[in-house]
């Protein structure tokens, strides 16, 4: 089962990078230099677990969703992740010299050239998703919109706002009755992994799945994957808000768990009769990688 559910995994991370490949213009085009930070974004050190699309690829499958209409929300969902981590990096934001074991976009290109590769990655993600409309996507305002809220002010980029505030002040006052640290992880992180499991759920409208229980699933599993690499980081960095170092690590390892069990939960509900659904197993292969 498991060497079944790592070839899946393979296959799918495979068909992911062929198809970014396929969308991102050449190195060669000009302006060169752009492109080449695009890529970069996107592909340099080995372009990562791709955990996001192959998520949305999986929970598609599972909701009997052809992996043709999957791919481009898919694709266009890594751009966005692509595109944020690009900026995560700026020296104004986290100052990171490396990504992936590979030099930053702005290490490798310039401060210059990494906003703008990352405001071209975040342009390309939207494109995708109106060429796929083109091609009969169905739903396709609905992704579009989905796509934006999660990523927009009110999901990643305004958790990223309250990531950079170092006293707190601006994480305690943001919405919810969630201690602060996982406001901003709800924001920032777990936001994204909603569009994931709400993306497939779009594509399946036919079939009547609540869209809104899968979107917390994906919340909750966002969650779980913010706080267990709080966990990991709590004795190392102090710049943050992280949730580990603010209860100990194991009243964390214990809300991600509850957080692993509601997401699991949802998609019971959703998928129940699916024969043999590949989501549960794909997220209890990504719970032993966070070492939960």
């Amino acid at each position: 089962m498991r060497a079944a559910a790592d070839a899946a995994y393979k296959r799918r991370v495979d068909l992911v990078n062929a198809g970014l490949e396929s969308v991102l213009p050449p190195a060669t085009t000009e302006p060169r230099r752009l492109h080449e930070a695009m890529r970069h974004g996107v592909f340099g050190g080995g372009g990562g677990k791709r955990l996001r699309p192959v998520l949305l690829l999986t929970l598609a499958s599972d909701l009997g969703v052809a992996e043709e209409m999957a791919l481009p929300p898919a694709m266009a969902l890594e751009m966005i992740h692509c595109y944020s981590l690009v900026h995560d990096d700026l020296p104004c934001m986290d100052n990171a010299a490396t990504r992936r074991d590979a030099p930053s976009v702005h290490s490798a290109y310039g401060y210059a050239e990494a906003v703008l590769a990352g405001d071209a990655l975040l342009t390309l993600g939207f494109e995708l998703l109106g060429r796929a409309a083109n091609s009969g996507l169905k739903r396709p305002g609905d992704l579009t919109v989905e796509l934006a809220v999660a990523a927009g002010s009110l999901g990643m980029v305004g958790g990223q706002q309250a990531d950079l505030e170092p006293t707190g002040e601006t994480a305690a006052r943001l919405a919810g009755q969630e201690p602060p640290a996982l406001r901003v992880h709800r924001m920032k992180t777990a936001k994204l992994y909603g569009f994931a499991f709400a993306a497939p759920g779009y594509l399946a409208a036919a079939k009547g799945v609540d869209i809104s229980v899968l979107r917390q699933a994906g919340i909750d599993f966002g969650l779980a994957f913010q706080v267990a690499d709080d966990i990991r980081d709590a004795a190392t960095d102090d710049r943050a808000p992280n949730y580990a170092r603010d209860v100990g690590t194991a009243k964390a390892r214990e809300v991600a768990l509850g957080h692993i069990r509601r997401c699991l939960d949802g998609l019971a509900s959703i998928l129940a009769g699916t024969d043999r659904p590949e989501t549960a197993d794909l997220i209890s292969g990504a719970v032993r990688e966070m070492g939960l």
